[in-house]
């Protein structure tokens, strides 16, 4: 079943948080750099790297910050890593928004 679906052990997955007190500013960042997620999905094929989102995250908003999260799978860690790696160092993004990377989360919530 945990294979079907993707998740570890067989996958490793990566989940990068992103949360703000305005809902707009955080689609305003995925509006803007859209090319970011985009050129991802050209470096790495399907196989190599499934890219999920960004959507909202399932508690939407804790603490007056509304959350959005991307999830990345693969089977690689070093796949993982470096599509991590790509998005830090590509993506535009304002002081006032906070993103966290968790590799192999513990909850996805």
């Amino acid at each position: 079943m945990r294979k079907a679906l993707n998740y570890p052990p067989h996958y490793k997955i990566a989940r990068i948080l992103f949360s703000h007190k305005k809902e707009e500013n955080l689609i305003k960042l995925f509006n803007t750099n859209s090319n970011v997620f985009s050129d991802l999905n050209s470096i790495f094929s399907s196989k190599e790297l499934m890219l999920l989102g960004p959507t909202p995250a399932p508690l939407p908003k804790i603490n007056r910050n509304f959350r959005y999260h991307i999830i990345l799978k693969g089977r690689d860690v070093s796949v993982i890593s470096s599509a991590v790696k790509f998005i830090r160092e590509n993506l535009k993004i304002s002081s006032t928004i906070k993103m966290a990377i968790d590799i192999d989360p513990t909850s996805l919530l």
